[in-house]
């Protein structure tokens, strides 16, 4: 599995787990397409920030450290 594979899946379950603790908080949200959208702008800003700190690390110089 690639690397960028593991992040979209380790984002998706982030954002699955915010919207589980807000139903456990009872924050009414809806079951939805606004959950469901919710869950997908979560997911893609979150896959985008990993992809960037990864970017930024793959590239980084050896003297930088």
């Amino acid at each position: 599995m690639s690397p960028e594979t593991k992040f979209l899946l380790f984002a998706i379950f982030v954002a699955a787990l915010i919207t589980v603790v807000l139903s456990l908080l009872d924050i009414p949200f809806g079951w939805g397409y606004s959950r469901a959208a919710f869950v997908l702008v979560i997911a893609a800003g979150l896959y985008i920030l990993l992809m960037k700190i990864a970017d930024r690390i793959k590239h980084r110089k050896p003297s930088d450290l």
